[in-house]
C-alpha cells in the first residue's frame, strides 16, 4: 500500500517520523470533579484505537461513537480530585483531537470470564463499512464521526484497504489472515475487490467476506482506514538484495517457531493452562496496550521485535 515506483523520493529522516506523521492520532481527556467542578485535561497519542465489542451486534461506527461517549466514574471508579483530596464522582470526556491519516482499529473481542477462569471470544457480528468520514466541530479543535445521512465538503473520509481476521472460537488458539488492497486497486476497498493474505497463498477476492465470512468462527480484528486525498509516503523499490535478506530472515522465523512450538509440545504435558487472569487485550484492560496475539495455529502474531515478527 506505502511502496511506489519512483526512487527519486524525500523519505524521512527515521522509521519514528514516517509512523508518527501517518499513524499517530491524539485523544484529548478531561475529567469534571462532581463535587467542586474542577476540571484537568490531559492529551495521549495513539497509533490505534482498541474498542470494546460486547456480546450483541454492532457497527464500528457505534463502536467508536461508545469508545467516546461520556463515561460517569462512580463507585469502584471514582476519580481522585487533587482539589478535593479525596475520591469523588466525575465524568470523564474522550475527544479525537488529531486524526492520522492512516487510522487503525483493533476490535476487542476478547474478555476475562471470572467464573470459568478463563478468556472468552465474543463472535457478535460488528458491520465494516467501506468508508468512515468524520468531521472537525466548528472551533476545530475536534473531530467527530460524520452523519452518515449526509455529505458535507468539510468531511473528512477514509477509505478501507484492509483487515486482518481472527479464525478461532477460543483465545487460547486460532489463525490470521489479512485482506488487502494493492495500491493499484485505488479506487476498491476490502469489500469489493482485494487479495487474500492467508500464510503461504494469496489470491483475489471479489465479494465482501470481510461482513459475510465464510468460516463462523472468523471474525475482523485489525481494520486499516487510509484517508482520502492525502499522498501515502512512497518507499523505495526493494534492491534484489534486500529482498534476498528479508526472504532469509523469515525462514529464520519460520525455523524459531517451528522449534518454540516443538518443545512448547514436549513440555505441555507437565503445565498448566496459562489462565492467569485478564490479559491485554481483554475489554477491562487497557485501551491502548499491546495487540492480543493468540497462541496455536499462528503462534505469536504480535508486532513486537522477536522471532515471531515477520516482514512483507
Amino acid at each position: 500500500r506505502y511502496c511506489s515506483s519512483h526512487k527519486d523520493v524525500s523519505i524521512p529522516s527515521s522509521p519514528s517520523q514516517i509512523i508518527t506523521k501517518h499513524f499517530q492520532g491524539c485523544q484529548n481527556i478531561t475529567i469534571v470533579c462532581d463535587t467542586c467542578g474542577t476540571a484537568s485535561s490531559k492529551q495521549e497519542t495513539f497509533l490505534f484505537l482498541s474498542l470494546p465489542c460486547g456480546k450483541e451486534a454492532s457497527s464500528l461506527e457505534q463502536l467508536i461513537s461508545d469508545s467516546l461517549a461520556t463515561e460517569h466514574l462512580t463507585q469502584e471508579n471514582q476519580y481522585h480530585c487533587e482539589a478535593c483530596a479525596h475520591k469523588s464522582d466525575a465524568i470523564r470526556e474522550t475527544a479525537l483531537s488529531r486524526i492520522p491519516d492512516t487510522f487503525i482499529f483493533t476490535i476487542n473481542r476478547f474478555s476475562y470470564n471470572k467464573v470459568l477462569n478463563c478468556r472468552s471470544k465474543h463472535l457478535s457480528k460488528v458491520q465494516v463499512p467501506s468508508t468512515l468520514r468524520f468531521v472537525p466541530t466548528s472551533n476545530g479543535s475536534r473531530f467527530e464521526l460524520a452523519n452518515p445521512e449526509t455529505v458535507q465538503s468539510s468531511d473528512i473520509a477514509y477509505q478501507l484497504y484492509a483487515t486482518v481476521v481472527h479464525s478461532g472460537s477460543s483465545t487460547e488458539s486460532g489463525h490470521y489472515y489479512t485482506y488487502g488492497v494493492p495500491s493499484n486497486y485505488a479506487s476498491d476497498s476490502v469489500l469489493t475487490n482485494s487479495l487474500s493474505f492467508n500464510d503461504s497463498r494469496v489470491s483475489q477476492v471479489s465479494e465482501d467476506l470481510v461482513n459475510a465470512p465464510r468460516g463462523p468462527t472468523d471474525t475482523p480484528y485489525l481494520l486499516f482506514y487510509q484517508r482520502t486525498g492525502v499522498e501515502t509516503h512512497p518507499c523505495p523499490d526493494l534492491e534484489m538484495g534486500d529482498l534476498s535478506e528479508i526472504i532469509s530472515n523469515n525462514v529464520k522465523c519460520l525455523q524459531q517457531a517451528e522449534k518454540a512450538g516443538s518443545c512448547e509440545a514436549g513440555s505441555s504435558s507437565s503445565t498448566q493452562p496459562d489462565n492467569q487472569g485478564p490479559g491485554p487485550d481483554d475489554e477491562d484492560g487497557s485501551r491502548n496496550k499491546a495487540l492480543f496475539s493468540a497462541r496455536g495455529g499462528c503462534n505469536s502474531n504480535d508486532f513486537g521485535a522477536g522471532s515471531s515478527r515477520f516482514i512483507y
